[in-house]
């Protein structure tokens, strides 16, 4: 997906996908598209920040067009760090440490 920053927030202006039973179709309002036209999609719609949420296997690749697309910075929660190429910010986010981070606060709340 893909985020423009305003001063107030932020607004997803359009979501890429392969599975044919999703492209062409809404989610949340957002239009969600073939992920084989991001390229194309990218060269028209200057995009601040693309957000990776796809397997460890497909995570570089998709990392990959996003930064020859010449988005700003990339969010990535794909479980793999991503090797940044072009000197484009990423943030790895790793789920698993934060949930971890969460159990340690509700077994020790006096840490709150």
């Amino acid at each position: 997906s893909f985020i423009r920053s305003y001063s107030d927030g932020f607004c997803v202006t359009s979501l890429f996908d392969i599975k044919e039973d999703l492209i062409g179709k809404e989610k949340s309002g957002v239009l969600v598209r073939d992920f084989a036209t991001l390229t194309d999609y990218l060269k028209e719609n200057p995009t601040d920040i693309g957000v990776i949420t796809v397997t460890k296997e497909n995570a570089q690749n998709a990392c990959d067009k996003l930064m020859e697309g010449g988005v700003k910075g990339i969010w990535n929660f794909a479980p793999v760090d991503l090797e940044n190429t072009v000197g484009t910010p990423v943030e790895n986010v790793h789920l698993s440490d934060n949930l971890h981070s969460l159990v340690y606060y509700i077994n020790h709340p006096e840490q709150i």
